[in-house]
């Protein structure tokens, strides 16, 4: 809680394998198949509009 605002930072694992997504290449390099998700979330507490 923040100035009237509700921030919210995490990070999860994602494996493209289990939703059927074949890993991209880049220029013969392939990704690999676990990628790592960061997101930030910002929430006005605000009264409701």
């Amino acid at each position: 809680m923040k100035g009237g605002k509700a921030l919210i930072k995490g990070r999860f694992p994602v494996s493209l394998a289990a939703y059927a997504v074949k890993p991209p290449a880049l220029m013969g390099t392939k990704v690999r198949d676990e990628v790592i998700m960061d997101f930030d979330l910002e929430f006005d507490l605000g009264p409701a509009k």
